[in-house]
């Protein structure tokens, strides 16, 4: 079951927007969503993604370990891999 509806599809360039904002709050805040080392490995999978149409992305696995998971990135994310995912299966 997708995690949001075909009308809120999240792009993979916009999932990296909102990489870099919580990447940026972290830098000036020094908080944010998830972990700034979890965030840069997130962003370089997001651009692995972004050059590779088969590349499947780990990062998954490791946001649903963190309580942020059910945040907005979070599900921006999970939604991400999951298009991935769906992708890869009808091809």
């Amino acid at each position: 079951m997708p995690l949001a509806s075909h009308s809120s599809m999240v792009t993979i360039d916009q999932a990296a927007a909102q990489v870099v904002e919580a990447i940026e709050a972290h830098k000036r805040n020094g908080a944010g969503q998830f972990s700034p080392s979890i965030l840069g490995n997130v962003f370089n999978e997001l651009n692995r993604m972004k050059i590779s149409a088969t590349f499947v992305p780990t990062y998954p696995r490791f946001l649903l370990d963190w309580e942020d998971a059910s945040g907005a990135l979070g599900k921006a994310l999970l939604e991400v891999a999951y298009q991935r995912q769906q992708s890869l299966k009808r091809g």
